[in-house]
């Protein structure tokens, strides 16, 4: 480890707004620099951000979602249900990637599409099982999954969730300076899935939900604060027990069979929100299926009720927010979450040369820059590129913000976390990780997240240049 870190690291005061495992990270990051195992790599300065595999698993960010498994393992048995593989870890980190998981009573929980209301969380403990051990990360071996409460997450306390089987789901809580840190997680392996219930059954959504909403792909994908509500509750309620009676087929067969479906015209993010507070994401394709959680199956829904809600979210011209000011659809936690994700990390001087594209009742910004730097992906040091983000210049002349947040100016110099857009707005063009969050201002050799108090990186703060590429050097990608 370079001196540089272990000053820079000396001298940071840790917020009283971090969450206490940050805190633990950062603490921990600063005696290891004391002792004789130096090992950056190792360090928990991104305490939140840790890294797992999975059974031959590739958990690369795919364009659809965050977890792409391989079908591999899946047995189909004689009266047709599948045996999804409990997780084991393979013999070597070279597909190593992120997810957040506990080991409890044996099985292996990973981080889930289904997110809790904050507000809501204290309402759904049940009974304490335990505290994380935070001792699981790209370097562990097979036996280190076998300690009960093993995570990847750190020290928190985990519970069941009132409601719920918690062979199927439990819950991570933790306060901290007047904030509810809370997440599920969920066992979808070692199962075997005969019809929807197995899966949709247990997340005990019929006669309890409130409301859904939906998102097309390019929306979804590119993080735009865009949704369409399903009004027509007795059918979305319809379609909610239809999921139960659905049939389980593996993601590889049904993916070679209808193609790419990443698209608008074939591809929807449905939530639904429930009594609880509770927020299932399913993914719903055109051809009849719904994909959930961290899987690899689809589910063939019964035709004439999935084609009614295909129906209805296939209206044109979404409603959408254009007062600059919404929850991120994608939103990120650590710096090592925005590092894997991206396709492409680099440093960039802002050019004079910007469009604004009003699109959906919101302008849109494209912006030219030139790359001073590249830490992940293809550009060239020199090559010029263009990037989309949410905001700028409306017809009125007046600026929107999103979250207070202004799009690039010419002059400035940033490191950005970014990724292809895809959508009908422009074309060869990058996008910023979760709208503003991928987007580090550097200003007197000091790096800044530019993003509002709530959605910026529980586990960073401002730091130097040479500290801050150091630390998004720190693993390979």
């Amino acid at each position: 480890m370079s001196n540089n870190i272990k000053q820079e690291l000396d001298t940071i005061v840790i917020p009283s707004e971090l969450h206490n495992r940050s805190k633990r990270g950062i603490q921990q990051a600063k005696s290891e620099l004391q002792g004789p195992k130096r090992r950056w790599s190792r360090g928990i300065i991104v305490a939140a951000s840790l890294l797992i595999l999975y059974m031959g698993f590739d958990w690369v960010r795919s364009s659809m979602d965050p977890i792409k498994p391989n079908d591999d393992h899946l047995v189909v048995t004689e009266d047709g249900a599948i045996e999804v593989p409990a997780i084991q870890l393979p013999d070597s980190s070279e597909n190593a990637d992120m997810i957040g998981l506990i080991v409890y009573n044996g099985k292996i929980y990973t981080q889930t599409d289904t997110k809790i209301d904050t507000e809501r969380a204290q309402s759904l403990i049940g009974e304490r099982l335990g505290t994380t051990k935070g001792n699981i990360d790209e370097w562990s071996k097979q036996d280190e999954y076998d300690v009960e409460f093993a995570s990847t997450i750190g020290e928190t306390d985990v519970y069941t969730v009132k409601g719920y089987d918690k062979n199927f789901r439990i819950m991570s809580y933790t306060e901290y300076d007047g904030e509810v840190y809370s997440e599920f997680y969920e066992c979808l392996n070692g199962i075997v899935v005969h019809d929807g219930m197995d899966v949709f059954g247990n997340l005990m959504m019929t006669d309890n939900v409130v409301s859904a909403q939906y998102q097309r792909f390019s929306d979804w994908y590119n993080s735009t604060v865009q949704f369409e509500t399903i009004e027509d509750m007795n059918l979305l309620n319809t379609f909610v027990k239809e999921l139960n009676h659905a049939v389980p087929h593996s993601r590889l067969s049904i993916e070679a069979e209808i193609g790419d479906f990443r698209n608008d015209e074939e591809f929807r993010s449905m939530t639904i929100q429930l009594r609880d507070g509770s927020n299932v994401r399913l993914v719903v394709i055109k051809d009849g299926y719904v994909f959930y959680g961290h899987t690899s199956l689809y589910f063939k829904m019964d035709s004439l009720v999935f084609a009614e809600v295909w129906e209805t979210m296939s209206e044109e011209d979404p409603v959408t927010n254009a007062e600059g000011s919404s929850d991120l659809a994608e939103h990120y936690k650590g710096l090592n979450e925005l590092r894997v994700s991206a396709s492409d990390i680099l440093e960039v001087s802002v050019l004079d040369d910007t469009e604004t594209i009003q699109y959906g009742g919101l302008p849109f910004t494209v912006t030219k820059a030139k790359v001073l730097s590249n830490h992940k992906g293809n550009p060239n040091v020199g090559d010029e590129v263009r990037f989309i983000e949410t905001g700028g210049m409306m017809p009125s002349g007046q600026e929107m913000k999103f979250n207070g947040i202004p799009v690039m100016k010419p002059g400035e110099n940033l490191i950005l976390f970014a990724k292809e857009y895809v959508g009908p707005i422009a074309e060869d063009v990058l996008i910023p990780l979760g709208v503003y969050q991928g987007k580090f201002l550097i200003k007197d050799n000091r790096v800044e997240q530019q993003a509002p108090a709530e959605d910026k990186l529980i586990d960073y703060e401002v730091v130097t240049k040479e500290l801050f590429e150091e630390m998004i050097s720190a693993t390979n990608f």
